[in-house]
């Protein structure tokens, strides 16, 4: 697999790593709203094993531009991608299980998945698993776990989180906020 030079959204919400060749066409294809051209060129690639472009498809069938609108396949290329390196697509797997969208609601395979790209720095992924912490969602409530991971998000450029943190800090007591910045702090991704 070549390097991956420059990154540049293809989707909103979504940044996928690209570089000059199959990539420019398959963006200029989406942009213009020519999905047919843009599946075209996106197949193959997510075929081969490329987890943006398995990220893409997934998009795309989920959005149903350019083949039918299928959630169960969206799942199955957004698990490849994953599986492959594209924390993005855990966190859209996450936020699918979470809302049942095409699929039966899962808060348990939504929690994994979060918790999964969390651990690898998704700022998003850390804010909505503060977000389950905060309101105890499949594990116990626990305010300092949530306090941790909603700073976690911020220092990662999610300024929603920043609300999330500072709101839930009101109920803490400040050795609980001292706490979650210690634990915030030790923290590492994981690779």
């Amino acid at each position: 697999m070549r390097m991956i030079l420059v990154a540049v959204a293809l989707h909103v919400g979504m940044v996928v790593s690209v570089s000059s060749g199959p990539w420019e066409d398959i963006r200029a294809a989406y942009k213009s709203g020519d999905f047919a051209t843009a599946l075209r060129l996106v197949r193959p690639l997510a075929e081969e094993g490329h987890a943006s472009a398995q990220c893409e498809l997934g998009m795309m069938y989920l959005d149903g531009k350019g083949v039918p609108q299928d959630s169960v396949t969206a799942v199955t290329w957004f698990r490849k991608a994953y599986n492959n390196g594209d924390v993005r697509c855990g966190v859209k797997l996450g936020l699918i299980y979470h809302h049942g969208l095409g699929v039966p609601q899962d808060v348990e395979a939504a929690f994994t998945s979060y918790q999964l790209a969390a651990e690898k720095g998704d700022a998003l992924a850390q804010r909505l698993l503060g977000r389950m912490y905060s309101r105890g969602n499949v594990v116990p409530s626990d305010i300092v776990e949530a306090y941790k991971w909603f700073n976690l998000a911020v220092s990662r450029g999610d300024y929603t989180a920043r609300f999330l943190r500072d709101t839930i800090a009101q109920a803490m007591t400040q050795d609980q906020i001292t706490q979650a910045q210690r634990l915030a702090g030790e923290w590492k991704p994981k690779q």
